[in-house]
């Protein structure tokens, strides 16, 4: 069983390449623009024309009705006044018109408020729905901004996040063989895998027996970076200079 490491032993993480990647996929075009508001419900002119045209005709033979009845009362009391009509005649005849025109009178003004209560009522139904379509259109108009907002939030993350991850070996495994591949190759894998722990200030010992100089890169770039050459012997040139008791 593995020991664990002490705080002084921690091991660098080891990076191999670079992989794509998006976490954030693409959220596609934006959403489609609510519905349009709807026209203003009203109180349809036909339909109260209508109404009161049906009204008129049902109330015109109790206007005639009343009309004749109060024409009838007028002529009869002239005739009494002037005797052509008895007055034990007229007063009765009289008595009658009055009481028919004010039933005719009664059945208008019955009519009238009627219709004046359709009308009240048609008016609040208009009313009420009006009231649902505002309603509606206000619900719909709010969830819109929702989803253009969430929609927004989306495309800032896909649009903005990194498209390319460090690969690290796995945890557990201390050596990496590498079968095959170019000299470019395995210096790009080299200089990957060295930069990230010499830029946390730790040590690298690149043994080349590739005969290439794949650590060339990886030289140029301690160089370039960190402004610190490398120390490099080439061997079997160099073997005197070497400390192997250090």
């Amino acid at each position: 069983m593995n020991r664990p490491l002490r705080p002084d032993e921690r091991r660098d993480p080891l990076y191999l390449g670079w992989q794509y990647a998006t976490p954030a996929s693409d959220p596609g075009p934006p959403p489609p623009p609510p519905p349009a508001p709807p026209g203003r419900q009203q109180l349809s002119p036909d339909w109260l024309a209508a109404q009161q045209r049906e009204e008129s005709l049902i109330a015109r033979p109790l206007r005639v009705a009343a009309s004749t009845a109060i024409v009838l009362a007028l002529v009869i009391a002239a005739c009494a006044a002037t005797g052509w009509v008895p007055v034990l005649v007229a007063v009765p005849v009289i008595a009658a018109c009055l009481v028919t025109a004010g039933l005719s009178g009664h059945a208008i003004w019955q009519g009238q408020r009627l219709l004046g209560r359709m009308i009240d009522a048609e008016r609040l139904r208009v009313e009420v729905f009006r009231a649902d379509q505002e309603d509606s259109l206000r619900r719909a108009q709010a969830e819109h901004a929702r989803r253009i907002s969430q929609w927004q939030q989306q495309r800032s993350a896909f649009a903005h996040q990194k498209r390319w991850y460090a690969v690290p070996v796995p945890d557990g495994i201390d050596r990496v063989d590498v079968a095959g591949g170019t000299l470019a190759g395995w210096s790009a894998m080299l200089t990957m895998a060295a930069a990230y722990r010499l830029a946390t200030d730790g040590e690298v010992t690149v043994v080349d027996l590739s005969g290439g100089a794949v650590a060339a890169d990886l030289a140029n770039l301690c160089t370039q970076t960190a402004g610190v050459p490398p120390a490099v012997w080439v061997l079997p040139h160099d073997l005197p200079r070497l400390d192997f008791a250090a």
